[in-house]
């Protein structure tokens, strides 16, 4: 179907997003992570760890914060340091 001939909606694409996963991310336990949690009723969410920012990666001018492949699980971060 030409897109000329399709309805506004029919011509719009769908848009996934991707997020870290804070279960997973190497980050979730790393002496350097964002601690910021949300608290929803009893349970606390750790957000800060899939923030693109830390003690390491702190943004511009330094840097631009965590590499996506940090953030995704697909390296390990160079100055991971398990908190104790």
């Amino acid at each position: 179907m030409a897109k000329e001939n399709m309805n506004a909606k029919e011509a719009q694409s769908e848009i996934k997003g991707q997020f870290p996963n804070k279960d997973e991310i190497i980050c979730k336990d790393c002496a350097f992570r964002d601690k910021t949690v949300v608290r929803i009723g009893n349970k606390k969410i750790p957000v800060g760890v899939t923030k693109g920012f830390c003690k390491k990666y702190q943004g511009p001018p330094k840097d631009n914060g965590k590499p996506h492949n940090i953030l995704f699980g697909i390296e390990i971060c160079e100055h991971y340091q398990k908190e104790e």
